[in-house]
């Protein structure tokens, strides 16, 4: 009788828990792109930056509308995927 426990108890771990699923329902995590983005002259990026946000800010009401349009030139002058967060109270 001890032997047919101990054949019992062999599928459970320590705790008497049934074993983990090795199987996961989950996808598996995207492969890491290989090209790297390379920007050559960083100050020429933030004046550019600048002037894109000065000029959006004069053409848009709204933030949303200024964070879009900076987002969008970003992706077409340097590939994508930008994200730009156009707010005010942060710190708040």
């Amino acid at each position: 009788m001890a032997k047919k426990n101990k054949r019992k108890n062999k599928n459970k771990n320590v705790a008497g828990a049934p074993p983990e699923n090795p199987i996961s329902s989950s996808p598996p995590p995207s492969p890491v792109p290989s090209e790297e983005t390379i920007i050559p002259n960083i100050a020429e990026v933030e004046k550019e930056a600048f002037d894109f946000a000065t000029a959006a800010f004069k053409k848009h009401r709204f933030d949303r509308d200024v964070a879009e349009e900076m987002k969008n030139e970003f992706d077409n002058r340097y590939g994508p995927t930008w994200h730009c967060i156009v707010g005010r109270d942060f710190g708040n």
